[in-house]
């Protein structure tokens, strides 16, 4: 059993978990009493009706998965119903969460999505892509499994209802129905086609029952056009009082029929006066609350409220604009996305041009429907409100204070495209210490770009030393050099232009292939690259993890090969094996301590030592809050240590104890300070200099802990040496450099 918290936006403490996710496409609510909960494609949350408060649900406050399909509540014994589409199930009853993973659990082929629930009593009606569960709620365990095709075969069922003694099951293979009294519903001979629907063989999409009627919607041939049913007085008829139209969900709230439809939203009485009709954008579930609000869950524009009297009031907290990231930059203060992307096949996705910018707990978002795949940013390093982003096949795009200032392609720019007339194919920005802006430009004669300080634009024709159709990410090094991913296995490419951009002729430049030291190919499929604060280099690959530990010799001449990392395996053997050498790494991020934060495309997210031999941590969705084992992206607040992480299901962040170090302690404290008696967490002394040695003592003189900090920041639990909380007390913190050559005293209040 699990407490459901609510989000508070309280001082972070280290090891926390904060969910940055979209919720302005939703996909299905319920009223439950004061509360409205809302199933957006990001997640959950609810409105409180009393207070107009919202509440975000996530993994990290509680629930047990991701991607929900649908949720409902039953008033009768009070219990919310989430279900997920892997087919695992919270109940929520009293603010408690309890986890039912049986289905998932269960070796079923096919589909076990759960697309509907109906509830009886205290029995919930699970319409599943194979078939009924029925599910005791007050039990909370699973009581039976109806599979209902003929001979016993699974069907996808759309939705379940009861209507006059019989249990009825929409389907995409018709519509079935049982006797209620039957012993043994598990039998399928026990289910039939209902013969008195004419259409009892064709897909049935949404099924609702009232007080005096039973209505479905019917899926035609016609992509505009569904038909809307209803079973009456002993015989089937269509709904005489709705146009045909694209239904997308039937409902009955108060006995009042609801029907959704393509841009409508329509509410009809028993007697088929229309009580209340709305054009919205895309509506896929509509509920009437007690007091005649209609509350609807539109496709794009979240959850709606309409009042009774008066206009409509979206329903939306803040949150970036898509689900999909596909690059993350954080810069002095601004945490930046965009939801573009290309597949393994580095084709595109055609995802609109996005960007999704966060700041001072404030989202603003940018969509541009008419360009597609933004895949990365740079973020002016004097100026966060000023940024760049790159498209594949879309060209440059420059924004400031949010608004879309300059598209630049063939004719405003050096950049060239692939396919005559448009297709600007760009993998890679980065800023230099100058502020010129570096551009990767892959397929084609001159594939590097410089956008200076001074905006002018030099282009340098280096395809003869590349020959490769992609480039992806650009980096600069301490000592002004620039690698480039050649992606698709076609290595690096590293190049240093000497200061002299119109100059060529004095440039360095090579094309490498990874090799070891025996030049032997280890792999030239390359997904990620960064610069440690050592000034080596690292690769995330399709064989883990690669080093360069003298990059500055790349133009010597020499031998120039890279380094696995050998991680020792402990087990006596004194064998060792490659750092994750059987995962795809697709992003590497350095923290303030030269840490190692890898991303993996189907494993999670690791942080290693600076030397990479020891992992501090393994996070995937099975031992923490992990959105997805896929990572997109990794960008770090330096500051404060907040890690956000960038999934292929929404972005998550995780607040580390590594923060960028100071050059001198001038702004050192401690937080929490005082430390009060009902504190349990870390104690973190911040604004330290890099590897600052920490002694924490009573005013005795009498040594309580000691640490040496990770970048800027040193963390204490509030032990003393034997492990024992300290005393109510002051004690002093004295801070002092790696060399010896400066120190700080501080002081902490700490009460038992």
């Amino acid at each position: 059993l699990i407490l459901l918290v609510s989000k508070t936006f309280a001082q972070e403490y280290l090891g926390r978990w904060i969910s940055y996710l979209p919720y302005n496409q939703a996909r299905a609510l319920t009223v439950a009493g004061d509360r409205v909960y809302c199933v957006t494609l990001g997640g959950i949350f609810y409105l409180n009706r009393t207070d107009n408060s919202i509440n975000k649900f996530s993994r990290e406050n509680g629930l047990s998965d991701t991607e929900v399909s649908t949720l409902a509540f039953n008033p009768g014994s009070s219990a919310l119903i989430i279900a997920y589409k892997n087919a695992n199930i919270d109940i929520v009853k009293d603010n408690i969460i309890f986890n039912l993973p049986d289905i998932k659990r269960k070796a079923i082929l096919g589909d076990k999505t759960i697309y509907h629930i109906f509830f009886r009593n205290n029995l919930a009606y699970l319409s599943t892509g194979f078939g009924i569960v029925v599910l005791d709620t007050e039990r909370k365990e699973i009581r039976e499994t109806y599979l209902i095709g003929e001979g016993g075969n699974q069907v996808k069922v759309n939705a379940v209802a009861s209507f006059n003694g019989f249990l009825y099951a929409a389907t995409d293979e018709g519509l079935f129905f049982a006797d209620m009294d039957s012993p043994n519903l598990s039998d399928f001979n026990n289910w039939k086609k209902d013969p008195r629907f004419s259409h009892s063989s064709q897909k049935i999409p949404s099924m609702v029952a009232g007080t005096d009627a039973l209505y479905l919607s019917l899926e035609t041939n016609t992509a505009s056009t569904d038909s809307l049913f209803q079973y009456k007085n002993g015989k089937w008829e269509l709904y005489p009082y709705f146009q045909n139209a694209n239904l997308t969900y039937l409902n009955i709230s108060d006995k009042k029929l609801i029907v959704n439809s393509r841009y409508h939203v329509d509410v009809f009485s028993e007697k088929g006066e229309t009580l209340k009709h709305f054009f919205i954008g895309e509506p896929l579930f509509s509920e009437l609350d007690d007091e005649n609000v209609l509350w609807i869950a539109d496709k794009f524009q979240g959850l709606i409220k309409i009042p009774d009297k008066g206009d409509k009031i979206p329903v939306v907290p803040e949150g970036p604009g898509e689900i999909y990231t596909a690059n993350l930059e954080y810069k002095n203060g601004l945490l930046l996305g965009v939801a573009g992307g290309t597949n393994l096949s580095y084709n595109n996705l055609w995802r609109a041009a996005q960007v999704y910018a966060y700041a001072e707990n404030e989202w603003k978002n940018t969509r541009i429907d008419t360009l597609r795949d933004l895949i990365t940013t740079a973020i002016d390093p004097t100026d966060t409100s000023h940024f760049f982003a790159g498209s594949w096949g879309y060209g440059l795009l420059e924004f400031k204070n949010g608004k879309l200032i300059n598209h630049f392609v063939g004719h405003n720019s050096t950049l060239q495209n692939v396919i005559p007339g448009y297709y600007y194919r760009l993998g890679g920005l980065v800023f230099d210490k100058h502020k010129n802006l570096w551009i990767t430009n892959g397929g084609v004669p001159e594939p590097i770009s410089v956008f200076t300080s001074d905006r002018k634009w030099i282009s340098f024709p280096y395809q003869p030393y590349i020959n490769s159709q992609f480039m992806s990410d650009i980096i600069i090094t301490q000592n002004d050099h620039k690698w480039v991913i050649l992606p698709g296995g076609a290595g690096l490419f590293v190049f240093d232009d000497k200061g002299t951009f119109e100059n060529i002729d004095d440039d360095d430049k090579k094309k490498v292939s990874v090799v070891d030291k025996n030049n032997k190919v280890i792999t030239n499929e390359i997904y990620s690259i960064a610069e440690d604060r050592k000034g080596n280099i690292w690769l995330g690959t399709n064989k883990g993890i690669l080093v360069y530990y003298s990059p500055s010799r790349v133009f010597s001449g020499e031998d120039f090969y890279a380094q696995q990392i050998i991680v020792p395996r402990n087990d006596g053997s004194g064998l060792g094996d490659p750092l994750l050498g059987t995962e795809s790494v697709t992003v590497i991020e350095v923290d303030g301590a030269n840490r190692k934060w890898l991303g993996t495309r189907s494993g999670g997210v690791f942080l290693v030592s600076d030397d990479g031999l020891e992992q501090i941590h393994s996070f995937n969705t099975d031992n923490s809050p992990l959105l997805s084992n896929s990572i997109t992206d990794i960008a770090i607040n330096s500051e404060t240590g907040e890690v956000y992480i960038a999934t292929d299901n929404g972005i998550i962040s995780y607040i580390s104890d590594a923060t960028e170090p100071d050059d001198l302690f001038r702004d050192v404290y401690v937080y929490p300070n005082p430390v009060r008696e009902d504190y349990f967490g870390d104690i973190v002394v911040s604004g330290l200099m890099e590897n600052s040695n920490v002694k924490i003592t009573d005013l005795n003189g009498n040594l309580v802990y000691e640490t040496t900090s990770l970048g800027g920041q040193a963390v204490w639990n509030g032990q003393n040496l034997r492990g024992e909380r300290v005393a109510t007390g002051v004690y002093l913190v004295f801070c002092s450099s790696e060399d010896g050559l400066h120190t700080h005293i501080t002081k902490l209040l700490f009460i038992h």
